[in-house]
């Protein structure tokens, strides 16, 4: 068990290096390059005009429409490949020492995916009502039930590194559970029809997936997991801009709406694909079981030696008192 623990606190520091290989940052590379040119007209322009110079391109027409539609069906393919290397990630029953740390492992795993499923439900939405198979309204419908979704799993995710040994009770779950139902019902059946865009409901779904990612964010940070601090600030500016999402149906009403949006949903995708290779970091490097391993250990030791520290501390003050009671 030490062996294998003192081995993961060696990869601790190991996720820039992660990045840096190239498996990792040419797929993730070239789907933010190619969102952004789908995303900006003027940047396809000048793109499409490069590659006309050099007779690369005859003159094809495109349509802010079908530039929209391409970039939001390669954003669900982003989430789709997330799933993927989330999902094989191998997390085996190594040690029976490491067994309860394993199976926690499993089970945020399971959750985290989930997650992503629900995430992707919102890009599926955009393109089924591109493609005229549902209405703008389902369209809406779906895009809460997705936001909710994604933002329960996250919020499984924390509590399942927040609880000793990864454990979660039944009841909680449930009762969390209706709360998110609850607010998708009240979003779904006044804030998500199209006359209502502006209604303060469509921020419910925004603050909750903040909020929700905060924790996750919090509890990422670790200093078992110790990701660089240049990730934990910018995971949480990707927080912050979840709040954005209503300025979509707000997007007509004033340029200053317009520019929020386009900016938001640009900066999105590179913060989405850093929090997903950081989870995808943390599962493959095992420093989740490590993670869980030592949750375990601190949360069985830590209560008496806390409830020793505070009865010697308040008897004979903070010169007699031990701090380490090994």
């Amino acid at each position: 068990m030490a062996d294998r623990v003192d081995e993961m606190k060696e990869q601790a520091d190991s996720f820039v290096q992660y990045l840096s290989n190239t498996r990792t940052w040419a797929p993730s590379g070239l789907i933010v390059l190619l969102v952004i040119i789908l995303k900006n007209k003027w940047v396809f322009g000048i793109v499409l005009g490069v590659l006309s110079y050099f007779g690369i391109r005859k003159t094809v027409p495109f349509s802010s429409a079908s530039l929209d539609l391409m970039a939001n069906g390669l954003q669900l393919a982003t989430i789709a490949w997330l799933i993927f290397i989330s999902a094989t990630v191998d997390i085996a029953i190594r040690r029976d020492e490491c067994r309860n740390a394993e199976e926690a492992s499993r089970r945020f795993r399971a959750w985290w995916v989930s997650a992503l499923g629900a995430l992707g439900l919102i890009y599926l939405a955009f393109l089924l009502s591109a493609a005229g198979l549902i209405s703008d309204h389902m369209r809406l419908i779906l895009r809460a039930v997705g936001a909710y979704g994604s933002s329960f799993g996250m919020l499984v995710c924390y509590f399942y590194l927040a609880k000793p040994h990864g454990r979660l009770e039944t009841g909680a779950l449930v009762g969390w559970g209706i709360v998110f139902a609850t607010l998708l019902v009240v979003e779904s059946a006044i804030g998500a029809a199209p006359a209502t865009a502006g209604h303060p409901t469509r921020w419910m779904s925004a603050v909750t997936s903040g909020l929700t990612l905060c924790l996750l964010v919090g509890r990422l940070e670790s200093k078992l997991i110790r990701p660089p601090m240049w990730v934990t600030v910018a995971l949480y500016f990707y927080a912050l801009i979840q709040m954005t999402s209503p300025f979509e149906q707000l997007a007509g009403a004033s340029v200053e709406y317009a520019s929020i949006w386009f900016l938001a949903r640009l900066i999105a995708l590179p913060l989405k694909l850093l929090l997903g290779l950081l989870v995808h970091w943390v599962l493959q490097s095992g420093i989740l079981v490590l993670y869980f391993a030592e949750a375990e250990r601190i949360d069985s030791h830590f209560p008496g030696r806390r409830a020793k520290f505070l009865k010697s501390y308040r008897s004979a003050g903070l010169v007699s008192t031990p701090i380490r009671n090994d």
